[in-house]
């Protein structure tokens, strides 16, 4: 998306924002102001066959996650559960969440308790993804996060997920609670 494009739409939205409410045209302008994201990094093994589909979330339980900036800072923790409100009972994701900064580019690194690694290079959200949320909703109820990239260890059968939340109100909208 052209930043011209871009800077119509905020205007837009803007507007629109001016034109309803005080209380909206200050988050709206707020937001596009906003240039960090969060990445939610998590791992499961999934079985597409679809006479046994089933997904196990539980391989990423205890998993090491590590994010390289481009000038080599590490961050790095181990999952936690992440419960969504309506998940299903006894359904717990597991994951490790990242402030990152938009524009930026990351390196991932996911390794399960068997020693199992996936990398994920060359991460980078463009600043103009964060518009995906105001045409999905801006209050994080109908789109919350959207699978940015995965990677298969196919000898393992393990996946890392990385899902990207913006803004951070719909992360904890959404049960989101490491990132503050």
């Amino acid at each position: 998306m052209s930043r011209k494009l871009l800077n119509t739409l905020i205007t837009s939205f803007l507007l629109i924002a001016h034109s309803s409410n005080a209380s909206a045209q200050g988050w709206v302008e707020e937001t596009a102001r906003d240039n960090r994201a969060i990445i939610v990094v998590t791992g499961m093994r999934i079985n597409e066959d679809p006479a046994n589909y089933s997904r196990d979330l539980s391989v990423a339980e205890g998993a090491m996650v590590k994010l390289t900036t481009r000038n080599g800072e590490i961050r790095e923790k181990k999952t936690q559960v992440f419960t969504r409100p309506g998940q299903k009972e006894g359904e717990f994701f597991f994951t490790a969440d990242f402030p990152i900064i938009l524009d930026s580019t990351y390196i991932i690194s996911m390794t399960f308790k068997n020693g199992t690694t996936i990398q994920i290079d060359r991460l980078s959200l463009p600043a103009e993804w964060k518009t995906h949320f105001f045409y999905h909703s801006t209050n994080g109820t109908v789109s919350p996060a959207s699978v940015l990239r995965k990677k298969e260890d196919k000898q393992a059968n393990l996946w890392c997920y990385v899902y990207g939340m913006f803004p951070l109100d719909n992360y904890k909208k959404v049960g989101g609670t490491q990132v503050k």
